[in-house]
């Protein structure tokens, strides 16, 4: 099931707040958290695949449909009665409502993407913040190392 990038968002601040008076037990959470987020991860880029793949299928039948070349059937669905020039091909396609709509939630999938990378990078450094936690909280109790 696909999520939102706010829901992406909401679960990262609740995964990775780091409980200061339990740092043991926050220690030993990180690698649920680790896998957790590679399964989210893995799932948005599958769904980002799909996507691709629709918007190659979709390109192949709009250029027929501008360049003249599609089924009678097509046209009959959906009459388009102009002749575009090669040149202008893109121009129209461009300006398609469903390529301009499946390119936009490409793009989406990928800042959802790209924000899952960084929470993985950040679950990553999770171990040398709770070290430095660790470390800060001897050093205001006086231990010295």
């Amino acid at each position: 099931m696909a999520m939102t990038y706010k829901d992406i968002q909401n679960l990262a601040e609740v995964e990775l707040k780091i409980d200061r008076f339990n740092l043991g037990e926050e220690a030993t959470r990180t690698p649920n958290i680790l896998m957790r987020f590679l399964d989210i991860y893995r799932s948005e880029k599958i769904i980002l695949h799909k996507m691709n793949k629709k918007l190659d299928e979709l390109k192949k039948d709009k250029w027929e449909y501008y360049s003249g070349k599609a089924s009678d059937e097509v046209y009959n669905e959906k009459p388009f009665d102009i002749k575009v020039l090669r040149q202008d091909l893109d121009l129209y396609m461009n300006a398609d409502p469903e390529l301009s709509d499946l390119m936009y939630n490409i793009q989406t999938q990928k800042e959802k993407i790209f924000c899952l990378e960084k929470i993985l990078r950040g679950i990553e450094q999770r171990e040398f913040s709770i070290k430095n936690a660790i470390t800060m909280i001897r050093f205001e109790a006086g231990e010295v190392t």
